[in-house]
């Protein structure tokens, strides 16, 4: 079972910007415009939490208050490797 955390090489600074929220990636330099939703996945990680798929499902589902299923999988699942592709979260364990 894969798990995932905010990357820890680098410094990811995020700021409340209006409708959303700014990132800044201290690595690479990258800035991202993240909306409210996106911003509370990354926030789900905050403060070193490592969680699986589901606990992340879980999480995410009451955090938003919708239904935890398939769904709503798919589209945080994406959303999880697209963090991953901009090295906001990575793979542990």
């Amino acid at each position: 079972m894969e798990y995932y955390a905010l990357i820890k090489k680098v410094d990811i600074l995020i700021q409340d910007w209006g409708d959303g929220s700014v990132v800044f990636h201290g690595g690479s330099g990258n800035t991202h415009f993240l909306n409210e939703v996106t911003v509370k996945v990354l926030n789900l990680f905050k403060d070193g939490a490592v969680m699986n798929e589901a606990d992340f499902f879980e999480a995410i589902a009451d955090e938003l208050d919708v239904s935890n299923d398939n769904d709503l999988e798919v589209m945080m699942g994406s959303l999880l490797q697209s963090f991953c592709h901009l090295e906001l979260i990575e793979r542990v364990r």
